[in-house]
C-alpha cells in the first residue's frame, strides 16, 4: 500500500517537476481546484493548492532548493 492512498486529491510528479516544486516554483497544470498532496514515486512529499490552472507551491521555505 502506497503512502498516499489516504488523500483524497493527489498528484504524482516527475523529476523535473518536483525539483521545481521543491525550488519553490508555481506548477503549470491543469487539474480540478482543491488541495493536492505531491507525491514522487508514490510518497508524499509536500502539499500545493489548485485553482484550476496551476498548482500554487505549499512547500516550507526553509527546506526549499536554493
Amino acid at each position: 500500500m502506497s503512502a498516499y492512498t489516504k488523500f483524497q486529491n493527489t498528484i504524482n510528479l516527475q523529476e523535473e517537476d518536483v525539483l521545481r516544486y521543491m525550488r519553490g516554483e508555481q506548477l503549470n497544470l491543469s487539474c480540478k481546484k482543491g488541495w493536492y498532496a505531491v507525491c514522487y514515486h508514490g510518497v508524499v512529499i509536500g502539499g500545493a493548492k489548485s485553482d484550476g490552472t496551476a498548482l500554487k507551491n505549499k512547500y516550507p521555505k526553509n527546506l526549499r532548493l536554493r
